[in-house]
């Protein structure tokens, strides 16, 4: 009788193998898509942040009721203090200041939304009884998704 392992007996062993192997790719498959998913949500969540730290601290360099110019539900354009004219816009998939791109990967549409607020919390559209403005951010990518809410209130007018 000869020693060793008939056909049969390797195709097993090699069809065992395949099997578990197959079993460990999907486990590591799951494991880079988790990876990639959250790297791609970490990067999302900074673009937003950044954006909106940037957007709240120039709003807060506009006197109320005198320097705010064009307010809409999309755009923002004021006087800061400075006497500089800053527009916030939603361009396509673009936040813009002015002509600079400071994200993208907006919603499209209503990526970015303003809403305008007097001393009582009540919505208001005149200009001259605007306290606050609430701004709300909304990036996606693929399957990712952030939305981002600030408020700001405009500074006193200095007499």
């Amino acid at each position: 009788m000869r020693k060793g392992f008939t056909l049969i007996e390797n195709i097993m062993v090699i069809l065992l193998i395949g099997i578990l192997f197959a079993g460990v790719a999907v486990y590591i498959q799951e494991s880079i898509d988790s990876w990639v998913f959250m790297s791609e949500q970490k990067e999302l969540l900074l673009d937003a942040r950044s954006a909106m730290a940037r957007m709240t601290r120039e709003l807060k360099t506009t006197n109320r009721n005198v320097n705010l110019t064009v307010h809409t539900s999309t755009e923002v354009t004021f006087r800061n203090i400075q006497n500089n004219s800053i527009t916030f816009r939603q361009d396509g998939s673009a936040l813009k200041r002015n002509t600079e791109i400071l994200a993208e990967n907006l919603l499209i549409p209503r990526g970015l939304n303003f809403r305008y607020f007097d001393d009582a919390g009540s919505e208001t559209s005149g200009s001259n009884m605007i306290e606050s403005i609430r701004i709300r951010l909304t990036i996606v990518s693929g399957q990712n998704k952030f939305v981002i809410e600030s408020s700001v209130g405009l500074r006193i007018k200095q007499l």
